[in-house]
């Protein structure tokens, strides 16, 4: 649906991707306009156009408010209900922006909180879905539709899960003190749970 517009790195590589009705480009022939188009370009993004816009190199006027991206030591990012996301990925024609979680703790640390969007801005893609995290959990079962995993809390490595399905996670959500819900893309929620892809993979 599109919204008009008015484990070990397990956390932090988790992508998901955000649609978007993209506004037509401002006109390059209004004198206001004419320094929105910057030679810094962030890494792999290319041209930033908008609705977006690249603070410190552009002026705010060259983007939309709640689309400014900023850039350090080569990395996109934006701001998204007061959470940084790394920007991976911007399809301009497809309207689609790629985004992916920071780990800003240590490498195997449990997740952030739940992720949440805007959506007066922005909408997930039906290939988005939300996948349950439990942490903090008493002890470790293995369950087939389910993927068991550990991460960092208080300096202790304790047992986690990733789950799809809502009743598992309640099922299982009863031996753990913490879940968090995000929106994972479904090809890799599928390959975690078929075990066709673990955390070393991602």
């Amino acid at each position: 649906m599109h919204l008009n517009f008015p484990p070990p790195l397990l956390f932090s590589v988790f992508i998901f991707f955000l649609s978007h009705h993209f506004p037509k480009s401002m006109s390059t022939d209004d004198v206001q306009f004419s320094n929105c188009n910057p030679s810094f370009q962030c890494r792999g993004l290319g041209k930033i156009e908008y609705p977006f816009w690249l603070d410190g190199h552009q002026p705010r006027h060259c983007g939309s408010p709640g689309f400014s991206l900023h850039c350090r030591n080569g990395e996109a990012t934006i701001g998204i209900m007061h959470r940084k996301y790394r920007v991976i990925d911007i399809n301009y024609n497809a309207q689609v922006l790629k985004i992916g979680t920071i780990n800003n703790g240590s490498k195997g640390a449990c997740p952030h909180p739940n992720a949440t969007i805007d959506p007066s801005l922005m909408s997930y893609t039906s290939k988005v879905e939300n996948a349950t995290f439990l942490f903090d959990c008493w002890q470790y079962e293995d369950h087939p539709r389910s993927y068991g995993f550990t991460c960092e809390m208080d300096d202790l490595q304790r047992p986690s899960y990733f789950v799809v399905n809502t009743s598992l996670a309640n099922e299982l959500g009863s031996k753990c003190a913490e879940r968090v819900v995000i929106p994972v893309l479904g090809t890799v929620a599928q390959a975690l749970l078929n075990h066709s892809l673990d955390v070393d993979g991602l």
